[in-house]
């Protein structure tokens, strides 16, 4: 290194230090092991909350990040939200090269000005300014600095330094600071020794440094379930002008019933009485239920409506019956109603929908969730609504919904409860099929798939489609399968027992391959496994299944008569922890198989070292589903 060079050098790092809290660190100036796995590097986050009462709260935020590839960009999260509650005091963000030097400077004019919502929400007071910068060279840090003032302290921001996979972070803090009359309750999890915290009566402080870039691993718990983070709540809140109690679930849920649901249950004499006649055949509450949720499918559909009370207030059961649309909240809160009128018990639940499980957490009472269905006391259990879709069969919930915990709230106020679990059992794929070979090798196939519980749900809603996009499906779902034409395809939804039924007939040629004097018929025609989890030298977390399933395949497999079996399978047999495999074929006579396999996935979480018996069962199984028939002819 010139002398030159080491001087400009010695003197950006002498400048850094001196103004650190200022000017982003030089890109040469970051710890070494940081860089390591890393997309970006976030030098530096400071989220400080000042709550000055119960109805407001100052946000000032400022972060710095080096962004080192187009990857990364993603990262520099330079948006701010704000309504009729939240207004934008002040907003900037520049742009330093990699030497530490100015390039770009933002101001609030300079952010583009977006809806905060998805394309079909109807209402919406929701926006945000947003930073539209697209760096051509990297290394490149941007520092975004933003202070809001809002006039709601139900929802109080976590500290989680870690938002995304391939980030690291050189420091990290956090800090609220409550004025005034309210308590405020804290939960921390996966905290560690990196991590410096003080919790006092009016304030809460917390910092981290140094944390390394985080890599995704294959059937691990979701990055929320093991990174670093803590929930804030206070224990009197404001929300649009309604004083909030959540010193207890069972407070918490009289608030929701008292500011959010007290008025809007209302429907008129005319729906009233049809109501009633539709119900008077029934006796059963269940009956009644599945009624006048069917009722509620066929004259209702869904679009967003985030205005009221912050987007958390349902519209008027009225509005909905006249308008004949409305949100999750809105649906619910109509069915719901709807259920009063017939004397049907319903309590509105809350809870966070997605594939990837995740409960409301239960010791830190909060405005939590991000969606809303109805659960109906059935005896012992609760029969949960998904008010939202025209379609869904009543009682069923899917992977989004269920096995998680979830606030009802009851005339006795909230609880948490769960929902149900669909077991390995209830997951079932049904697979049975007849395969034709003709002597040139192809093959025609006519299949009938019939799906229950969580594959249900993944599967139906296919038949809605237009067939081009139907024709992709069935090619992507047997991509094992070269030169393939799908002939025809019908299918059948019972909504009574919940299951959908495929019916399709497929050919494809030179299926089966010569190699000599030898002809090769892969054995598994209809649902083979192709998959195989990576490999990791150093398995870092947990192996996690998420969902148990189970397949039963039966296939009868006819041969030309001028071909003759010279070889077959044997029977193949696989349990571990984790699922389990079995896989026969049976000479029915010289041209006629039957092949039987079943493979099942139950759910579970295990330590690290799991992930290389998990990985060498589902490699098993995907060479117990390549087996080949060798024949001759």
């Amino acid at each position: 290194m010139s002398k030159f060079y080491l001087s400009i050098v010695l003197m950006l790092i002498s400048c850094w230090a001196t103004a650190a809290q200022d000017l982003p660190r030089p890109y040469f100036a970051i710890p070494p092991d940081l860089h390591q796995d890393a997309n970006s590097i976030t030098q530096l986050e400071d989220i400080a909350i000042d709550i000055r009462n119960i109805n407001k709260m100052l946000v000032s935020k400022k972060k710095i990040v080096t962004i080192l590839n187009k990857s990364g960009y993603r990262h520099i999260g330079a948006i701010a939200h704000y309504d009729n509650s939240r207004k934008i005091k002040k907003i900037e963000a520049k742009v330093y090269d990699e030497h530490g030097m100015e390039i770009e400077h933002f101001k609030q004019n300079d952010f583009s000005d977006l809806s905060a919502v998805e394309g079909g929400t109807l209402f919406s007071d929701s926006r945000k300014l947003a930073l539209r910068y697209f760096p051509e060279n990297f290394p490149v840090t941007v520092v975004f600095e933003v202070v809001s003032d809002l006039d709601n302290t139900a929802f109080i921001e976590p500290f989680l330094p870690y938002k995304d996979y391939y980030n690291s972070v050189v420091e990290s803090k956090y800090s609220i600071k409550i004025r005034r009359g309210a308590t405020l309750h804290t939960k921390l999890m996966n905290i560690d020794e990196r991590f410096e915290h003080e919790l006092n009566d009016d304030s809460f402080t917390i910092t981290a440094s140094n944390l390394k870039a985080i890599v995704p691993e294959s059937h691990s718990p979701s990055l929320i379930e093991f990174v670093p983070q803590v929930i804030t709540a206070l224990d009197v809140f404001s929300y649009e002008g309604e004083k909030g109690d959540a010193s207890s679930w069972r407070n918490f849920g009289n608030w929701m019933e008292d500011a959010l649901f007290d008025d809007i249950n209302d429907i008129d004499s005319e729906t009233k009485a049809e109501i009633k006649q539709l119900v008077a055949p029934y006796t059963t509450h269940r009956e009644k239920a599945k009624v006048l949720y069917q009722y509620m499918q066929s004259k209702t559909r869904y679009i967003s409506v985030q205005v009221g009370i912050g987007g958390w207030k349902p519209m008027r059961a009225s509005e909905v019956d006249e308008l004949g649309y409305g949100d999750c909240k809105a649906l619910t809160n109509y069915t719901k109603s709807l259920f009063e009128v017939a004397g049907i018990p319903a309590y509105y639940t809350i809870l966070h929908s997605s594939p990837i499980k995740r409960d409301i957490s239960s010791d830190i009472v909060s405005m939590q969730g991000n969606h809303a269905i109805l659960a109906v006391p059935d005896g012992e259990d609760m029969i949960w609504l998904e008010c939202t879709s025209q379609d869904t069969p009543f009682g069923f919930i899917g992977k989004n919904a269920s096995d998680r915990d979830v606030l009802i709230v009851t005339p006795e106020g909230g609880k948490i409860v769960h929902t149900k679990k669909y077991t390995t059992q209830e997951n079932e794929l049904l697979t049975t099929g007849l395969v034709r070979l003709n002597e040139e090798g192809a093959i025609k196939a006519e299949v009938a798939l019939i799906s229950r519980g969580v594959q249900y749900g993944q599967r139906s809603g296919i038949d809605k489609q237009t067939s081009e996009i139907q024709d992709e499906y069935y090619k992507s779902y047997w991509d094992y399968i070269d030169n393939i034409t799908i002939d025809k395809m019908a299918f059948e939804e019972n909504k009574e027992e919940v299951f959908f039924k495929e019916t399709i007939a497929f050919k494809a040629l030179d299926y089966a391959r010569k190699a000599g004097e030898e002809i090769i018929l892969p054995l598994n025609v209809l649902n083979r496994s192709t998959y195989a989890p990576d490999r990791y030298k150093n398995r870092q977390r947990q192996l996690k299944l998420s969902l148990g399933f189970m397949d039963k395949d039966e296939v009868e497999i006819i041969l030309p008569e001028s071909m003759s079996i010279q070889f077959l399978p044997e029977r193949a047999q696989v349990e571990t922890p984790y699922g389990k495999y079995t896989s026969e074929v049976e000479k029915v006579s010289d041209h006629k198989l039957i092949y039987r396999r079943t493979f099942s996935i139950e759910p579970g979480t295990y330590g690290p070292e799991a992930y290389k018996e998990y990985r060498s069962f589902r490699k098993k199984v995907k060479r117990f589903d390549d087996q080949k028939i060798i024949l001759t002819q």
